[in-house]
C-alpha cells in the first residue's frame, strides 16, 4: 500500500507540493491526471513519451538479406514470406522473436487495470472518420484474436518462433542482442528511439535496427502510468523519499549515473556532450531510460540522435486522446472474479499468443473457463463504471 502524495489532509500533507516542485513544474499534466485515483496521486509518473504505439523493430541487415522492403509491411502477416527466406538461410534461428506481444494489436492495452491478459478492452484505432468504437470487447470471443492466434500457431509449427516463447522464463534478449532475428514486436516512441535504446543495451556494435508502426498515435491511460515511483506507507521518511524523486526530475548528473553507470568505468563524455558507452553492463541491466525520472534532461548516447529528448517531447504533440484516457477500474466489487480470471489468464494467454497450442480447440476451452470464473460479471461491472465515468465527465 502506498501513500497519497497530494492529499493535504493526509498524515504528511501534500508531499508533491512540499518536496517535489520540479516534478510539478516539468511533468506533462496528462501524466498527473491520467494516473489519479479519485483525484489523488499515489505515485509519480516518469516524464517520458505519452504516446507509445505498438509496432515492429526489424534487423536492417537481415531485412536486406531476405529482400524485405519495409514500406510494404502494413501488418504482422506481411512478414511471412520474408520469415520463410530467413529460415532457409538460418535454419537454427527464429526470425520472429516473441513473448506474446502483438505489433498490430487492435486493442487498447491495459484498459482494465488489475485484470491480466487484457481480457476486456476497447479497440484502439479510430475509423477512417476519426470515430472511436467504445464497445467493450471480451477479446477471446473476438474474430481478431482467433485469427491472430491461428497465425501464431502456424508460425510456431513452421519454426518461425522459438519453441520456448510460451515460457514465462523466456525473453527475447539474448537472440536480439546477438542480432539473430528478423523482427520483434515492441512499443515504439518515434524516430527509431526505442530501437536505438535496445541497441545500446545490447552491447552489439554491429546491430542496426529500424521500425515499422502497427497502431495509430493514440494516448491511452496505461501509458500515462507506464512507469511510476511510489512511497510505501511503511516509509520511515516520506519527505526524503519525495525529495529524491524530485532530484530524478531535476538533476542530470544523478540521472546519468542511474542510466549509464559510473563515469569512466561504464561511460565517458564525448566531445559533443553525449555519452560514449564503453561498458554496457549497467545500461543493459535496468528497465530503460523511460523508467527513470525526467527523460527530457537525461544525456543521450553517441549511438542516438543528439535531438532525441526534443523528438520524444514532440512525438506526442499530434497524438489523439482515446475516449477512455483517464478511466481506471475499481475492482473491489468483483475482486474475487478478477483474481480467478487472472489465475486462468496467467496460465493460458501467453501460450495461445505465442502459438504453443492450437487455438481452434484452446480458445473455446479458454473462454469457457473465463466465463465460469465470472468474465461476464466483470464485463458488466466495467461497463457500469465506464458509463458512470463518462457521465461524470459530462459526456
Amino acid at each position: 500500500t502506498f501513500l497519497a502524495l497530494n492529499d493535504a489532509e493526509g498524515p504528511y500533507g501534500n508531499l508533491l507540493e512540499q518536496y517535489a516542485p520540479d516534478v510539478l513544474s516539468t511533468i506533462n499534466p496528462g501524466f498527473i491526471t491520467g494516473t489519479q485515483v479519485n483525484g489523488v496521486n499515489y505515485a509519480v509518473p516518469t516524464q517520458k513519451e505519452l504516446c507509445v504505439p505498438m509496432g515492429f523493430i526489424y534487423n536492417v541487415a537481415a531485412a536486406e538479406e531476405v529482400g524485405m522492403d519495409p514500406s510494404t509491411i502494413t501488418s504482422l502477416a506481411d512478414f511471412e514470406p520474408y520469415m520463410a527466406k530467413y529460415k532457409e538461410l538460418y535454419p537454427d534461428q527464429y526470425p520472429y522473436l516473441t513473448d506474446g506481444s502483438w505489433g498490430d494489436e487492435p486493442w487498447v492495452a491495459g484498459w482494465a487495470s488489475g485484470l491480466n491478459g487484457n481480457l476486456i478492452t476497447q479497440k484502439i484505432n479510430a475509423d477512417e472518420n476519426g470515430v472511436f468504437d467504445e464497445t467493450l470487447y471480451s477479446v477471446w470471443e473476438s474474430e481478431e484474436n482467433m485469427e491472430h492466434a491461428k497465425l501464431m500457431y502456424a508460425w510456431a509449427q513452421a519454426g518461425y518462433t522459438n519453441p520456448d516463447s510460451s515460457l514465462s522464463s523466456y525473453t527475447i534478449t539474448d537472440e536480439f542482442n546477438a542480432g539473430k532475428f528478423l523482427f520483434v514486436s515492441q512499443p515504439l516512441k518515434g524516430n527509431n528511439i526505442k530501437g536505438m535504446e535496445l541497441v545500446n543495451a545490447s552491447g552489439n556494435p554491429d546491430l542496426v535496427v529500424d521500425e515499422i508502426y502497427g497502431q495509430q498515435k493514440i494516448n491511452i491511460t496505461t501509458h500515462s502510468g507506464g512507469s511510476m515511483l511510489a512511497i510505501p506507507i511503511t516509509s520511515e521518511d516520506p519527505a526524503t523519499a519525495m525529495k529524491f524523486i524530485n532530484l530524478m526530475h531535476s538533476d542530470t548528473k544523478l540521472l546519468d549515473i542511474m542510466l549509464f553507470g559510473v563515469e569512466v568505468t561504464h561511460w565517458q563524455r564525448a566531445e559533443d556532450g553525449r555519452v560514449d558507452i564503453i561498458n554496457a553492463a549497467w545500461n543493459g541491466a535496468h528497465g530503460g531510460a523511460w523508467t527513470l525520472g525526467n527523460t527530457a534532461i537525461q544525456s543521450v548516447s553517441t549511438n542516438e540522435d543528439p535531438e532525441k529528448n526534443k523528438m520524444l517531447a514532440e512525438y506526442s504533440n499530434d497524438a489523439i486522446n482515446h475516449p477512455s484516457l483517464g478511466f481506471r477500474f475499481a475492482q473491489d466489487s468483483v475482486d474475487s472474479q478478477v483474481v480467478a480470471l487472472n489465475n486462468i489468464a496467467d496460465g493460458m494467454n501467453r501460450a495461445i499468443l505465442t502459438g504453443a497450442t492450437d487455438p481452434t480447440t484452446a480458445i473455446p476451452d479458454y473462454v469457457d473457463q473465463l466465463k465460469a470464473a465470472g468474465l461476464d460479471d466483470v464485463l458488466a461491472e466495467l461497463q457500469s463504471q465506464y458509463d458512470a465515468w463518462k457521465i461524470a465527465k459530462g459526456e
